[in-house]
């Protein structure tokens, strides 16, 4: 956050990790602090999405 005060703009990227948790945590930081976060995650196709039982895509 403190690259992102000085310069506009901070970008974080990680491979082969398994655990996403944390990520939602620096995103709520950033947006008390009128900044913008975007997190994002992907998976092997061996893990389901939480809301595929119910049907179609989910947003928000």
């Amino acid at each position: 956050m403190k690259k992102v005060e000085a310069y506009g703009l901070g970008f974080v990227t990680v491979r082969n990790s398994n655990h996403h948790g944390t990520c939602a945590y620096w995103g709520l930081q950033m947006a008390q602090r009128d900044m913008i976060a975007f997190v994002a995650s992907n998976t092997p196709p061996f893990l389901a999405a939480p809301v595929s039982k119910q049907g179609g895509p989910r947003v928000g």
